[in-house]
C-alpha cells in the first residue's frame, strides 16, 4: 500500500512538473529550475528522509539539464509512473479479487458448516422425538396392560367373592334345610305346645337362611314338594296357593285335569270340588263359591287357593306366619305360634263363619258353631223334614304378624 502512494506521488509529481516546465518556458530556465525545486520541496514530506535527499540531489541536476533534456525525462518518468501505477491498480484489484474469493469461499465454507450443524440438530430433534414417542407408546401400552390387569383381578376377585358367597349362602340353606327337615319328622304326633316349638324354630332358621319358601304340613306330615318338580306354594293377593296334586295326595283326595276346559275336579268320598284356572268363581258339590284368588298355573302345575280347599274337604287350616308354613289338620287341636284353626283373629281383618242348621221335625234346634271357610250348601229332604244348611264366611284376613310374604292360610 505504501509503494502505491508512492507510484501516485510521483505521477502527481511528473503532472506538476509538465505544468512548471510549460509556465517556465515563458518565465526562463531558472524560474523553471526554481519551480521544480519548489515542487520537489512540497513532495518531501510525503517520502522517506533517504528518497528525499537523492530526489533534490537529481533535481539540482535537472536545473543544469538543457529544458529538452528535462522534457524527455519528464515524459519517461510519466511513462514509467503511469506504468507502474497501472501496474499496481492491476495488483490491488487482483488483491481484491483474491480477497474477495477467499471471502467467498469462507463464506460458503461457513454455510456448509452452518447447514450441516442444522442438519445434525434437526436429526438430532427428530430422533428425540422419535424417542418420546416410542417412551410415550410403550409407557402408554404399559399402562393399558395395568388397566386391563387390574380389570381381571378385579372381575376375578368380583368372581371368587361371588362363588365364596353363593357357596356359603348354599351352605348356609343346605344346613337349614337339613335342620328343618330334622324339626319337621318331630312335628307329626308332638303336642300343640311341641308343634309351636317346632314352628318356631323354623322361623328362627329360615330368618338367618333369608329363606321364605312356603312349608305345609297335613295331618302332621310335612308335604316334600321336590316330588312335585320342586314346584312349592306360592302367596298371590294376600292369599296361598298349593300345588293342588301335593294337597290333594295328602289329604286323601282325588284330582282329574280336563285340558279342555281347563277345570280341575277334586273329590273324596262326601266332596265334589270344581276351579276353573283364572276364574274365582268355583263349585262345591255343584254350589257356586267365590274364591278371593283363582286357580292359576306355575312352571306346568296347577295351584289352587289352600284354605278353600282344605275347608271345603273338612279340614281344619291354621297359618304360621313366621316360619311361612300351611298346617292342615282333621281336629281343633292343630294351632300355630300366630293362628288358631277354630277363631282366627288377625291385626287387620277378622273373618267369622257361622253355620246355622235349622231341623223342621218336632223339635226345632238352631246350633252354631264357628268355622272358616266360604260354602253354601242346601239339602231337601222330601221325607218327613226339611233341612236347611248355611254356611257364610265372609272373611278376608290375611295373617297375625310381620312377615315378608304373608298370607291368608
Amino acid at each position: 500500500m505504501k509503494k502505491l502512494m508512492a507510484m501516485l506521488v510521483a505521477m502527481l509529481m511528473v503532472l506538476t512538473t509538465v505544468n512548471v516546465f510549460a509556465s517556465g518556458k515563458k518565465d526562463g530556465g531558472s524560474a523553471s529550475a526554481k519551480a521544480t525545486v519548489e515542487v520537489k520541496a512540497e513532495t518531501e514530506t510525503d517520502t522517506d528522509e533517504d528518497a528525499d535527499t537523492e530526489k533534490d540531489a537529481e533535481t539540482e541536476e535537472d536545473a543544469d539539464k538543457p529544458a529538452g533534456t528535462v522534457k524527455d525525462a519528464v515524459i519517461e518518468a510519466a511513462k514509467e509512473a503511469a506504468k507502474t501505477a497501472r501496474e499496481a491498480a492491476e495488483a490491488a484489484e487482483a488483491a481484491a479479487q483474491a480477497a474477495t474469493g477467499e471471502a467467498k469461499v469462507a463464506a460458503e465454507e461457513a454455510a456448509k458448516a452452518a447447514k450441516a450443524e442444522a442438519e445434525k440438530a434437526a436429526a438430532a430433534l427428530k430422533a428425540a422425538k422419535e424417542a418420546a414417542k416410542t417412551e410415550a407408546e410403550k409407557a402408554a401400552a404399559a399402562l393399558k396392560a395395568a388397566k386391563e390387569a387390574a380389570k381381571t383381578e378385579a372381575e376375578t376377585a368380583k368372581e371368587a367373592a361371588k362363588a365364596a358367597a353363593k357357596a356359603e349362602v348354599k351352605e348356609i340353606k343346605d344346613t337349614a334345610k337339613q335342620s328343618i327337615k330334622e324339626l319337621r319328622e318331630g312335628f307329626k304326633g308332638a303336642t300343640k305346645e311341641v308343634k309351636k316349638q317346632i314352628l318356631a324354630q323354623i322361623a328362627k332358621i329360615k330368618q338367618d337362611a333369608k329363606d321364605a319358601s312356603i312349608d305345609a304340613f297335613v295331618k302332621g306330615k310335612a308335604i316334600d314338594f321336590a316330588q312335585y318338580d320342586g314346584v312349592k306354594p306360592i302367596i298371590k293377593n294376600g292369599r296361598t296357593l298349593i300345588p293342588v296334586r301335593a294337597i290333594c295326595e295328602a289329604l286323601g283326595a282325588k284330582v282329574s285335569w280336563d285340558a279342555q276346559t281347563q277345570i280341575v275336579t277334586i273329590s273324596n268320598d262326601t266332596t265334589v270340588i270344581t276351579l276353573k284356572l283364572g276364574s274365582n268363581v268355583a263349585t262345591v258339590n255343584g254350589v257356586q263359591v267365590t274364591l278371593d284368588e283363582s286357580a292359576g298355573v306355575t312352571n306346568g302345575h296347577t295351584l289352587v287357593p289352600a284354605r278353600f280347599v282344605s275347608e271345603s274337604l273338612h279340614k281344619n287350616v291354621a297359618w304360621d306366619s313366621d316360619s311361612h308354613t300351611v298346617v292342615i289338620d282333621d281336629d281343633a287341636e292343630t294351632t300355630t305360634g300366630t293362628t288358631d284353626t277354630t277363631t282366627t283373629t288377625d291385626t287387620t281383618n277378622t273373618g267369622t263363619a257361622t253355620d246355622t242348621t235349622a231341623d223342621t221335625t218336632a223339635d226345632t234346634t238352631t246350633d252354631t258353631t264357628v268355622t272358616t271357610g266360604t260354602d253354601t250348601t242346601t239339602t231337601t229332604d222330601t221325607t218327613n223334614n226339611t233341612e236347611t244348611n248355611t254356611n257364610t264366611n265372609t272373611s278376608a284376613e290375611t295373617t297375625e304378624g310381620t312377615t315378608t310374604n304373608a298370607a291368608e292360610e
